[in-house]
């Protein structure tokens, strides 16, 4: 059991942030199935997840948990919606932490919930139409729209090939999304589609303020480290030799060479980047070698 465990933490701290919130969101799946199981035992099934994580549509009941604006985001109502979240989530994960950083990607996700949740909220307790039902709400959706809306944005005429549809722009999937949202707000999940609008106008408005050098969601990270200190797991740590004197040694350096040795060796890994998300449109990310998908992840983290 231990080496189970060690595995598993070993797994999680080596993967990137695309693979770490995938991670969690499949943990807490599992250890909620859990709890609803011994929650049918003891005859208080549903209380966990309805009272505790669930998002409340009443805004008197978020004042009371307002830990719910958060939890929601990580709990799914089943596997298939699970599965669903993470595979939006696996495929768009990367290409933003190419284009932004694992960093931004934390912020945007909870920036993301926290929108959707809010514009759910919202129209539960202003429009007529949702203000006569109570409805929770739980996933991811809101988050992952938030990092499709943002990835489209930044690359509007990227091209992902869709299964039976074939190459589509980023532009006109961002745009298919959210109609179809918009169209399905009264079905049975409209507090969902709600939620869905909320985190994509985050997603949007992250790439456009990011495009003026601006990022929305620096208060995030901010706080994050402040309050678990998330900071180290971004933090690289430089290697520096120490001499017996106790004296750093340091080599001496040209600086104008360095640069230009830096510079072409960023154009060339650019290019290298560019071909391989080029074969993420057109194939899947499944289809990269151990090479590819490696120097993908490296990039991802710089």
């Amino acid at each position: 059991m231990s080496y189970i465990i060690t595995n598993i933490r070993d797994r999680f701290t080596s993967a990137d942030m695309t693979m770490k919130l995938i991670f969690i969101n499949a943990g807490v799946y599992v250890f909620l199935a859990f709890l609803q199981v011994f929650a049918k035992i003891t005859g208080l099934h549903g209380f966990m997840l309805d009272q505790w994580v669930a998002l409340p549509s009443d805004w008197h009941l978020v004042l009371m948990h307002p830990w719910t604006l958060i939890t929601y985001s990580f709990v799914h109502a089943n596997f298939l919606h699970l599965l669903f979240n993470m595979l939006w989530l696996y495929f768009f994960g990367p290409i933003f932490e190419y284009l932004y950083s694992a960093r931004a990607m934390v912020g945007l996700y909870i920036v993301g919930e926290i929108f959707g949740a809010v514009f759910f909220i919202l129209m539960y307790n202003t429009i007529p139409y949702f203000m006569t039902n109570y409805a929770t709400l739980v996933g991811a959706s809101a988050a992952i729209l938030a990092l499709v809306l943002a990835v489209s944005t930044a690359q509007p005429n990227r091209v992902i090939r869709l299964l039976f549809i074939g190459d589509v722009k980023f532009k006109y999937l961002a745009i298919g999304l959210i109609v179809m949202d918009v169209l399905l707000l009264t079905d049975n999940n409209g507090g969902g589609h709600l939620a869905h609008l909320g985190g994509a106008l985050a997603g949007y408005l992250f790439a456009l303020q990011m495009s003026r050098g601006r990022d929305i969601t620096n208060w995030v990270n901010w706080l994050i480290d402040r309050v678990v200190n998330l900071s180290k797991i971004f933090k690289h740590t430089p290697h520096i030799k120490v001499s017996r004197g106790g004296k750093f040694d340091q080599k001496p350096y040209n600086k104008h060479k360095d640069d230009l040795n830096y510079n072409e060796h960023k154009k060339a890994n650019e290019a290298s980047i560019d071909k391989i998300l080029d074969k993420v449109r057109k194939s899947g990310y499944n289809n990269l070698t151990d090479k590819e998908k490696r120097q993908l992840f490296d990039a991802s983290k710089q």
